[in-house]
């Protein structure tokens, strides 16, 4: 079964969405994780306690920027999508900071890597021996993306008109099947994709590739 196959048939329509059902959500809040919450936090707090700029980079023109830190509940998604399609084993973070949701992707049996354009972060990700491209990925070569089964954005751009653009080159450069978890989404609707609702809030979110 495909991805796309698995979301439409636990999702009831929800105007031009598509929402999980409330028995599939509840099943997804209590998954297990191969990790506990307090390895987790631990590890992000290691990383991000005594510069901030090792999750937060902003350039000049506060264009790019970096939230905290993932939270733990949201990881029981990925989790999930990896456990009904154990082939779908490669996935991408677009914008992955210090690296913590590539490290734990790769626990959950991911083959995991990331874009970045921090590079003042080399020598922590090469420290977690973390696979990282360093780039501008509105600018650069990303072809490396076909590769993905599963794309996370964590808010990366703060500019709505840039993160279109990023999602329009995610959509030309990812294959046809991909899944992208998208956390802090600037919209729910975004063009060559079907949303799927993935709480009763609009803090995270799934895009399906049409």
């Amino acid at each position: 079964m495909k991805p796309t196959s698995f979301f439409k048939k636990h999702s009831t329509s929800k105007g031009k969405d598509w929402q999980l059902s409330e028995a599939l959500l509840e099943t997804i809040t209590h998954v297990k994780l191969p990790f506990t919450s307090k390895n987790y936090y631990a590890f992000c707090d290691k990383y991000l306690e005594e510069d901030a700029h090792e999750a937060l980079f902003v350039d000049e023109e506060e264009k790019y920027f970096r939230e905290i830190a993932t939270e733990y509940d949201t990881l029981r998604y990925l989790y999930y999508f990896q456990m009904q399609f154990p082939d779908s084993t490669t996935f991408c973070d677009i914008g992955c900071g210090i690296g913590n949701v590539v490290l734990y992707a790769a626990k959950m049996g991911f083959d995991a890597f990331g874009y970045e354009i921090n590079t003042l972060l080399k020598l922590l990700h090469k420290k977690l021996k973390l696979d990282i491209e360093y780039a501008d990925i509105l600018k650069s070569d990303i072809s490396r993306l076909k590769e993905a089964d599963v794309i996370y954005i964590y808010r990366p751009i703060n500019d709505p008109r840039l993160m279109n653009k990023l999602f329009s080159l995610v959509h030309k450069h990812s294959k046809k099947d991909v899944t992208i978890f998208y956390n802090y989404p600037h919209s729910r609707s975004v063009r060559g994709f079907q949303t799927i609702l993935l709480g009763p809030y609009d803090d995270i979110i799934a895009l399906v590739k049409l």
